[in-house]
């Protein structure tokens, strides 16, 4: 193999590598999003029920 076949096949494979990455990439901050909005939702709703609990109706 030659020096210009050699470094085409490592740029390619670069490519091929970065390209899965960014969709994992992608893909974990989606989930990451995801957890946090359950989170938040089960905060919030934690906070909303304290409030209904000692009779705060308008916090609540």
């Amino acid at each position: 193999m030659n020096k210009y076949t050699i470094t085409t096949f490592i740029l390619v494979l670069a490519a091929v590598a970065g390209c899965a990455n960014e969709k994992t990439m992608q893909q974990a901050t989606l989930e990451a999003k995801q957890r946090w909005a359950s989170t938040r939702a089960q905060m919030v709703y934690s906070v909303a029920a304290e409030h209904l609990k000692v009779g705060q109706l308008d916090k609540a």
